[in-house]
């Protein structure tokens, strides 16, 4: 009774490793819908990425570039998530652009780069529970 199955124990730490996967992943998800920080004529204001922000900031892209327009007001959120309206340039579009970009591909780079080799590499359940978000 006292001997190890290691199949079972092998196939204990795959179950684990794809349960990690999952929660590190819906995490991943999570921080990449939820707001970031840009810097607007010297503040700092926060703005939303959901689903429906994304459609936003490719539309908003696609006016800029056609030319179709040199400023769009927009709904950011200050440091105490007030929500507050900024006048966005197509200068200031630009730098927010790019942050709503980074936010994206930090997020996915956390993910895939750095904590997934880790959850591969995990020897024991307890090094899987040592890997947070």
């Amino acid at each position: 009774m006292g001997k190890i199955n290691w199949k079972s124990a092998s196939f204990m730490l795959e179950e684990k490793r794809k349960q990690k996967v999952e929660e590190l992943d819906q995490k991943c998800t999570t921080t990449i819908l939820s707001r970031f920080s840009c810097v607007i004529a010297g503040k700092t204001y926060y703005f939303s990425n959901d689903n429906e922000a994304q459609k936003n900031f490719d539309k908003a892209a696609r006016a800029f570039d056609k030319g179709l327009t040199n400023s769009l007001p927009w709904t950011a959120y200050d440091g105490g998530g007030q929500v507050t309206r900024v006048t966005i340039s197509k200068l200031d579009f630009e730098t927010l652009y790019l942050a709503h970009l980074m936010h994206i591909q930090d997020n996915i780079a956390k993910f895939r780069d750095t904590l997934l080799p880790k959850v591969m590499a995990a020897k024991t359940e307890a090094d899987l529970n040592t890997i947070q978000w």
